[in-house]
C-alpha cells in the first residue's frame, strides 16, 4: 500500500490569519506554508506543487468555491482529494460557517464560507476519496445541522464507493487552540509534527484513521484539545501519508547484515545483496549460505570464469529458479541482456553461456531462489533494527569465498 497517485491528487489549503472585527490568528498564515511544504515533499507524499492551491486571506468566497470545483473536478480516479481550512469557525443557524478576513460575527453568512456549500464543492471530484481538515472552533458541528451524525455520514458519502472523511480539531461546542507564541495552532502542529518527523510504529504509510489516532494522543498528551474523525465507507484506511521515520531511500545494490537478535531462520546470520528496492517493494539473494554442488547442466559457464562450484541458498522464495550474477571484467561492453545492480555488478539469464558473453565475465555466482518484501518492507525491518546496512563493497563481498569478505 503506498499514497494515493501525486499526479492524479489535489489539495485545496485555505487559512484565514488576519480579520477585521475577529482576533487575529498569526499562526494560521504558518499552518499553510509548513502543511504545503509536508504535502509537496516527496519522502511523504510528493504533490507535484501546481496540484496544491494555496488560499490566504481571501476577500472573495465565490473565487474559493470556484477554486476548490476547479480542484475537485482535476482530481483522477486514483488520487485523493484534500481540503484543508484553519481559521475561525462560527455558527449560524446551527451550521458551521468558516470565516474569512471580512467576516462579520453579527452577521456571519454574508462574508463567509458556508461549509455545507464547501463540502457540496468536494463531491464533484472523480476521485472517490476525499479528505476534509477543519482546524477552527466548532468543527465538529460540519455537517450535522438537523440532522443525526448518521445522516452526516451518508449526505458526506453518497455512494457505497465513495470514502470521505472528516478530521476535525474540535468539537461541535469546542473552541480550537492556536497558542500565543507558538509557530502553528495546537491541532496543526500536531499534525505536522506526525507529517514531518514520522511515527514510532512501523506502519511504512499512515492511513487516515493513523494519523486521527496519533495526533489525538500528542493532543491529549498535551493538555489540548482533543480532535474527532468522522469516517464513511472505509475511509479510516485511505493512505494519507508515508511515514517519513521509515527509511525509503533506494537500496539497491546495498549489502544488508542481520542484526545478532534476529531470530527469523530466513535472516538469521544473513549478508544480503539488494537487487531491486523501489515504491513496489525489494528483492535480494543471501549472499553467505553456500548450497548444492553446481549442476552438471551449468558447467559451460566454467570456462575462462572463477569456476563457482556451487550454488547459493539465495531465500525461500521460486526455489525452482536461478539467478546468476555477474561482475565485468573492466573495460568489457554490456551484454544486451545484462540488468546491472551496482555499477559492473548485474545478473545475467544463464541462456547466455555463449563465448562471447562468458568472454565478458570475470565472476559469476549462481543462486537458488530469492527474498522478497512487500512495500516499505525492508524499510521497516531497517528502522527496527533487524537489517543493518553494511559499509563493505557490494561485487568484493558478493564473489568473496563462500560469501565472506
Amino acid at each position: 500500500m503506498d499514497v494515493a497517485n501525486p499526479a492524479s491528487s489535489r489539495a485545496v489549503l485555505i487559512g484565514s490569519s488576519a480579520y477585521r472585527w475577529l482576533t487575529p490568528l498569526p499562526s494560521v498564515r504558518a499552518n499553510l506554508e509548513d502543511l504545503r511544504r509536508a504535502l509537496t515533499d516527496e519522502d511523504i507524499w510528493g504533490l507535484p506543487p501546481a496540484n496544491v492551491m494555496t488560499i490566504a486571506d481571501a476577500t472573495d468566497r465565490v473565487a474559493v468555491y470556484e477554486t476548490l470545483r476547479e480542484a475537485a473536478g482535476a482530481a483522477g480516479t486514483d488520487g485523493l482529494l484534500l481540503f484543508y481550512y484553519a481559521g475561525h469557525g462560527l455558527i449560524h443557524g446551527g451550521d458551521l460557517i468558516l470565516g474569512l478576513p471580512g467576516t462579520d460575527p453579527q452577521h456571519p453568512d454574508e462574508q463567509a464560507l458556508a461549509y455545507a456549500t464547501l463540502r457540496d464543492a468536494t463531491r464533484l471530484s472523480r476521485s472517490p476519496r476525499r479528505v476534509l481538515i477543519l482546524d477552527c472552533c466548532f468543527a465538529g458541528r460540519a455537517g450535522t445541522a438537523e440532522m443525526s451524525a448518521a445522516d452526516a455520514l451518508r449526505r458526506l458519502a453518497h455512494s457505497d464507493t465513495e470514502q470521505a472523511c472528516l478530521l476535525l480539531a474540535a468539537g461541535a461546542n469546542r473552541p480550537a487552540s492556536a497558542p500565543a507564541g507558538d509557530r502553528n495552532t495546537a491541532f496543526t502542529g500536531a499534525l505536522l509534527d506526525l507529517l514531518t518527523m514520522g511515527s514510532e510504529l512501523s506502519d511504512p504509510v499512515l492511513t487516515v484513521q493513523t494519523v486521527a489516532d496519533e495526533v489525538d494522543r500528542h493532543l491529549l498528551a498535551s493538555g489540548r484539545e482533543r480532535p474527532e474523525l468522522r469516517l464513511s465507507n472505509r475511509a479510516g484506511d485511505i493512505p494519507l501519508a508515508r511515514n517519513i521515520r521509515i527509511r525509503r531511500r533506494n537500496l539497491t545494490g546495498s549489502v544488508l547484515e542481520a542484526s545478532k537478535e534476529v531470530t527469523d531462520p530466513e535472516l538469521r546470520g544473513g549478508r544480503m545483496l539488494v537487487l531491486r528496492h523501489d515504491d513496489t517493494g525489494a528483492i535480494g539473494v543471501r549472499l553467505n549460505r553456500p548450497g548444492d554442488p553446481l549442476p552438471e547442466a551449468l558447467h559451460g559457464w566454467r570456462t575462462k570464469i572463477t569456476a563457482p562450484k556451487r550454488l547459493f541458498d539465495g531465500g525461500p522464495i521460486a526455489r525452482d529458479a536461478f539467478i546468476a550474477l555477474v561482475r565485468l571484467r573492466a573495460g568489457a561492453d554490456q551484454p544486451i541482456r545484462f540488468t546491472a545492480v551496482k555499477g559492473n555488478l548485474g545478473s545475467l539469464p544463464l541462456s547466455d553461456a555463449q563465448p562471447s558473453v562468458r568472454d565478458c565475465v570475470a565472476d559469476l555466482r549462481i543462486f537458488v531462489g530469492y527474498l522478497g518484501w512487500g512495500p516499505g518492507g525492508l524499510e521497516q525491518l531497517i528502522n527496527d533494527g533487524i537489517l543493518n546496512v553494511a559499509d563493505v563493497s557490494a561485487p568484493r563481498v558478493t564473489f568473496a569465498r563462500d560469501g565472506a569478505p
